[in-house]
């Protein structure tokens, strides 16, 4: 869940602790608060980074698969 403030696209990216990245959408947010769903079969369970860039910042979190 991340915070727009407009309207705009936004991109997602799902990486490994390598910095290979495993998934990658972009996706149509809108102005306020704003949940994407990531779908990652066939992805091992383990500790992952969440990235998504939008309007120009960049924002990543910690993500474990179970």
């Amino acid at each position: 869940m991340f915070e727009a403030q407009q309207d705009d696209v936004a991109n997602v990216e799902v990486l490994d602790l390598t910095g290979r990245v495993l998934y990658t959408r972009t996706a149509a947010v809108a102005s306020g608060e704003n949940t994407l769903e990531v779908t990652l079969d066939g992805v091992a369970t383990g500790l992952y980074l969440l990235r998504v860039r939008h309007n120009g910042e960049t924002a990543t979190t910690k993500m474990i698969v179970e």
